[in-house]
């Protein structure tokens, strides 16, 4: 009972670590500036302006029309802050919240992953201390929300696979819908989990009817809470998808930056010329769209970039593995420079690197941002250091528990592999590093492990030494014979 009250209690020493960091990181922004602005993106007004009118009219839309480029649930978490006036104030506040809610989430997915006593906690530490978990909490930005409900996925997943119950799966399912209404990026995750249970029940000798409508249920429920948004789309745009921002992404980011290099221009320039934050400039090279629906004009931009990467699938391919390396990659200071405006809210390196590859934008920074870069550095080396252990982990193979632990490896590389492309940095690995962090827990318990065994051993050795010294000083002194200093 001690030992379980004493690992309670330094759960809650982490969890009130992570919150006092989370809650004064955005206390010092404001002090260092007195502006509220600094806790927003050039992404915020897309999701405070949907807010502002389901709180005005109770509709989910823009003064173009129906919404669909946003999803409604994070601007319905913004409700209560626009309400109140202080959206900063009010959002930052329950985002603190989720923060600690994530450390608890981390815990117990680690703690259904591994045997080890010490790895849960070790995992909710790694995470308290995460820097991109640490520094979004502080921006009107998804990816708190969306990261919390992404972690009860998996926390309910991975209890399922340990104890099944029609509890657990059906909160899975609803935490998963969700977290695809607060970003469109795990729309195709309740496919790929249906998929898990359906390989998992036909591997299963002792299989039962009971696992196959947990499987219905699950499928039924995540598919069918996604597919109502879809529904009102079409119903009130024409237009069959759940979100318009894979059109735009593709449009202005993907195909613009196959454009910029295939023209030899800079990134911004092509991406203007296209249209981008001007509907007007848009319609001008396209003017038979004039007469058009919004639903219309997100078909032609997605036809127009697939267009471009039929033919030529190799530079797009480039631009996606670019992306990919960056998000894997990027440590994320520019994210706190930001917050205290030392660094541009918007381009900055990232159209640099767009422009000119990465390793350019990395020397620049260290020519021109030196305090950006060294951050950068020890970032990185938090991060190398984590992934490092995560491997580790992986590489191990006591105390672990084979389907829990697939399962948070393909969620991770579920993201990972969507995080590609010409916007990837390091937010796009924002919901993989809680994952990162439940392995690297174990990781570094291993070593821990192994540190105090070379410790005891060595402590062993230096007690055996010290005996055998005694032991010839005792012979010594009786003044045995030479023949019976043997047995000393």
């Amino acid at each position: 009972m001690p030992r379980r009250m004493s690992r309670i209690a330094s759960l809650w020493l982490i969890i009130t670590g992570g919150v006092v960091v989370r809650a004064l990181l955005p206390l010092s922004a404001w002090l260092a500036s007195h502006d509220l602005a600094v806790y927003r993106s050039p992404d915020s007004a897309s999701y405070i302006e949907p807010a502002r009118e389901l709180l005005r009219h109770g509709r989910f839309q823009t003064a173009a029309g129906p919404e669909l480029v946003r999803t409604p649930a994070y601007p319905l978490f913004l409700v209560l802050g626009v309400a109140t006036g202080r959206v900063e104030l009010v959002t930052i506040a329950l985002q603190v919240a989720l923060g600690a809610l994530s450390i608890y989430l981390v815990f117990r997915i680690a703690s259904a992953v591994f045997d080890g006593a010490r790895a849960p906690l070790l995992a909710a530490a790694l995470y308290a201390a995460e820097p991109l978990s640490i520094v979004y909490t502080s921006k009107i930005l998804s990816e708190t929300v969306f990261t919390t409900l992404v972690l009860l996925f998996v926390a309910c997943w991975v209890e399922n696979f340990r104890r099944p119950s029609w509890r657990a799966i059906t909160l899975a399912a609803m935490a998963l819908a969700a977290a695809v209404y607060v970003r469109p990026v795990a729309y195709f995750l309740p496919i790929v989990a249906t998929a898990m249970l359906a390989v998992r029940f036909a591997l299963d000798r002792g299989r039962c009817w009971r696992q196959f409508l947990q499987i219905a249920l699950f499928a039924g429920l995540s598919m069918g809470l996604v597919g109502l948004w879809q529904l009102r789309n079409w119903t009130l745009a024409g237009y069959a998808r759940f979100s318009a921002v894979e059109d735009v992404n593709l449009y202005y980011y993907q195909y613009a930056t196959v454009l910029a290099r295939q023209q030899g221009r800079p990134f911004e320039e092509v991406r203007a010329d296209l249209g981008f934050g001007d509907p007007q400039r848009y319609l001008s090279r396209h003017p038979r769209e004039r007469t058009w629906t919004q639903a219309e004009r997100y078909r032609a931009m997605r036809a127009e970039a697939w267009q471009s990467i039929r033919a030529k699938p190799a530079a797009h391919l480039a631009v996606y593995v670019g992306g990919l390396a960056r998000s894997l990659a990027d440590p994320g200071a520019a994210e706190y420079f930001r917050l205290f405006r030392r660094y541009p809210a918007n381009g900055g390196l990232l159209t640099h690197a767009l422009d000119r590859g990465f390793w350019n934008a990395v020397d620049r920074m260290r020519r021109l941002r030196p305090g950006l870069f060294w951050t950068n550095v020890m970032l990185g080396v938090a991060l190398v250091c984590c992934f490092a252990l995560a491997v580790l982990s992986l590489a191990r193979r006591n105390g672990q528990h084979g389907a829990a632990l697939i399962s948070v490896v393909l969620v991770a590389l579920y993201f990972v592999m969507l995080s590609g492309g010409p916007v990837g940095l390091s937010r796009f690995r924002h919901p993989v590093m809680p994952l990162v962090c439940v392995l690297a827990g174990s990781g570094l318990e291993s070593v821990l492990q192994r540190l105090r065994g070379a410790e005891r051993e060595e402590r062993a050795t230096a007690a055996d030494l010290r005996n055998s010294n005694k032991t010839r000083v005792h012979c010594r002194t009786a003044g045995l014979k030479p023949a019976a200093r043997l047995y000393c």
